[in-house]
């Protein structure tokens, strides 16, 4: 079994000899997510006396957040990690994180917005369950990213199958990087854009093939969508 300080190395070394297009890649995900996040939470913020009025207004910031999350923002999420997966390999270049545009764009629309709104039915039951359910389709943008073709469901159950028996392990590697986003925090995002989420997103690139590689599973040969 992969352990964390192996992928951690391996991280650093992945993304410290690609460093400025690695800065890059990491910084138009985080802009997406945080434009995401804060659009859709900023939705939810009522102001005035007329309740009913603020709410009718302000369902269309929620779904121009809604939509433009579905359309735009998770595929890139999908290009930035296959950004990564080639980054192990050689030098990869940042316009990798639109590839989610040039190859089956349907398809990786579909899947990802599976995954939100299973894990959103989970979320209602309890916030734990809702917890598992989010950990266990944590692996669905890097399937998605290696096999842009393949059915949906398929690679919503290949990611519980490399998740199972896995979501301890990458909860622990996310409490592992407390340290770093605290340093983020405290410098306004300075070391997060410079160091701290390229060497985050490395390291769970081999995180995924570390899972991968121990589950014998590969999305490359799935059968795909038609």
């Amino acid at each position: 079994m992969h352990t964390r300080e192996e992928m951690k190395s391996k991280a650093k070394a992945n993304f410290k000899r690609n460093y400025w297009p690695a800065v890059l890649a990491s910084l138009v995900v985080l802009l997406t997510d945080t434009i995401y996040l804060f659009t859709d939470n900023a939705s939810y913020s009522l102001n005035g006396t007329d309740i009913t009025e603020d709410i009718q207004i302000l369902q269309i910031p929620t779904a121009v957040a809604f939509i433009a999350g579905v359309l735009l923002l998770r595929p890139l999420l999908v290009g930035g990690k296959k950004f990564y997966l080639e980054n192990r390999e050689k030098n990869a270049r940042v316009n990798l994180i639109v590839m989610a545009f040039k190859t089956d764009y349907w398809n990786i629309v579909w899947t990802m917005l599976l995954r939100t709104i299973f894990t959103f039915l989970w979320c209602l039951l309890l916030v734990v369950p809702g917890l598992i359910k989010m950990y266990a389709y944590r692996m669905v943008p890097y399937i998605l990213a290696e096999n842009p073709h393949i059915y949906a469901h398929d690679a919503l159950k290949m990611s519980e199958d490399m998740m199972k028996d896995n979501k301890g392990r990458l909860f622990m590697l996310d409490l592992s990087f407390i340290g770093w986003l605290l340093l983020e925090l405290i410098t306004g995002g300075i070391v997060g854009i410079f160091y701290a989420n390229p060497y985050m997103d490395s390291t769970y690139t081999e995180f995924y093939l570390a899972v991968k590689e121990e589950k014998g599973i590969d999305p490359a040969t799935a059968p795909i969508a038609v």
